[in-house]
């Protein structure tokens, strides 16, 4: 019992320094070296990075200090939200960065007033899917072979913000 508690210590301590800032073209590059040392195939394009910001898409970065440990991008419109990529470098991760970064764009959802976010996972992500789980996602669905590099479907996975917000104000 006494490991999991420092873990658990120790990203409480890692995320406390942990902040957001709107991701903005100057950081392209790094986000981009950011995603190469995620996705050991595939992944997004610095180009692509580019066009979301461009687009008005809800772009963000996570920084711990001077280092940029993640980024997220997500869609947002017409009361719907999707989250389209969200990523931490392997050395940050398993230390809450994943968690802040995913309820960082949740709140960002709701203020753009949305009434559910979706996105999808690799089955195969079971780590990524036990977050989404524990922040309230639930599978309504699965895309076939959405997947390229390697080939795989995604499971689709949907948090309902109108009930996430009343759990949140249950539970305190």
């Amino acid at each position: 019992m006494m490991p999991e508690r420092r873990h658990a210590n120790a990203a409480a301590a890692s995320t406390a320094s942990l902040h957001f800032v709107a991701m903005r073209p100057e950081h392209v590059a790094q986000v981009h070296a950011v995603e190469r040392s995620v996705y050991a195939v595939g992944g997004w394009t610095a180009a692509v990075f580019a066009d979301a910001i461009g687009s008005g898409h809800e772009c963000w970065t996570a920084w711990c200090g001077e280092q940029l440990v993640g980024h997220a991008v997500m869609a947002a419109a017409r009361g719907r939200a999707h989250l389209l990529n969200i990523s931490v470098r392997p050395s940050a991760q398993r230390r809450g960065h994943g968690r802040a970064l995913a309820t960082h764009m949740i709140d960002r959802a709701r203020r753009r007033g949305a009434a559910a976010i979706t996105l999808e996972v690799r089955p195969s992500n079971a780590r990524a899917g036990r977050l989404y789980r524990a922040l309230g996602f639930i599978e309504i669905g699965r895309r076939k072979n959405f997947y390229r590099a390697p080939k795989e479907s995604a499971r689709l996975l949907e948090l309902r913000l109108d009930r996430h917000r009343a759990a949140a104000v249950r539970n305190r």
